[in-house]
């Protein structure tokens, strides 16, 4: 399993329960010797998590509040995860007080109660103040494009709770395109099985293709959309209904299935469409991109 499926498993269990932080009954001195480096900072505040000293996490995260407290829904769904990081390789690069911090690890998740490991990366800003080196999370705005940057993300999310909304949101777009690009080459490669034992010739029909598919599918919850209600199905092509494969030319710009209706595209993941081709690939498609498509042979 890859790193992104991973950290989006990961960000989905947190966010439905994470909370702003508890005032603190009282302030806790830093003990500046741990936070003496860039490299121990980090590894001080992954150590943290993967121990679940959340009281300390405040500690490694610049802006945070002193003795930060998290809510018990928030620490029971990362003990739950209970995420481990192994870090293998870290490079440091100090200008000043600033440092950044290049980070390749191994994350492990229980996940059903079995643990999944993964290798992942990250980089991250450390400014020093006063003799010690804290994180500097990213901007509330931006949170959702971090996908490849895990540590960040949970960063950014002790400071700006505000982000939590959107990021979910970001989330599950995210979940629901790769799901739709998963359900759509399922789809065409079924399709091109059909073609094989139709003498080569493409006998859908946009009103019935999901029942002639049948056959070759595993599962028919790949014709439909994700979280969609009332169900809603990809659209075929009709177009190529009847016609023979190898005739057409250059079929990887030709539409076969796609998000939409009547031949009209629908950008339902963050302003993009998906759709899968005659010669069976699958793909995210922005309005501009979509001006160049092919849809007849």
């Amino acid at each position: 399993m890859k790193i992104k499926a991973l950290a989006l498993l990961l960000l989905a269990a947190m966010l439905p329960r994470l909370a702003c932080a508890q005032p603190p009954e009282k302030t806790v001195e830093v003990p500046r010797e741990k936070l003496a480096t860039p490299e121990k900072t980090v590894r001080d505040f992954l150590d943290a998590l993967g121990k679940n000293n959340f009281s300390t996490l405040w500690k490694y995260v610049l802006g945070a509040e002193p003795n930060q407290q998290l809510s018990p829904e928030y620490q029971q769904t990362i003990i739950n995860a209970a995420p481990q990081f192994k870090i293998e390789q870290v490079n440091t690069t100090r200008q000043g007080d600033w440092s950044y911090v290049a980070l390749r690890f191994q994350l492990t998740l229980q996940v059903d109660n079995r643990p999944h490991p993964v290798v992942g990366s990250s980089l991250l800003l450390l400014l020093q103040r006063d003799g010690a080196w804290q994180i500097v999370p990213a901007s509330p705005q931006v949170i959702g494009d971090l996908e490849h940057n895990l540590v960040l993300q949970l960063v950014t999310l002790l400071v700006h709770p505000e982000a939590l909304k959107p990021l979910r949101q970001s989330v599950e777009d995210k979940a629901a395109a790769a799901s739709s690009l998963s359900h759509l080459k399922q789809i065409a490669l079924a399709t091109l099985q059909s073609v094989q034992n139709n003498d080569g010739k493409l006998l859908l029909r946009p009103e019935s293709y999901a029942e002639q598919l049948k056959p070759y599918v595993r599962n028919d919850l790949i014709f439909y959309l994700p979280r969609t209600e009332p169900k809603e199905q990809y659209a075929f092509n009709g177009s190529l209904s009847g016609t023979s494969l190898q005739d057409i030319e250059q079929p990887w710009q030709i539409v076969m299935f796609y998000t939409g209706q009547n031949g009209k595209l629908h950008f339902l993941y963050q302003d993009r469409a998906a759709v899968a081709f005659a010669d069976g690939h699958s793909k995210l498609v922005t309005r501009e991109e979509a001006k160049a498509l092919r849809w007849k042979p």
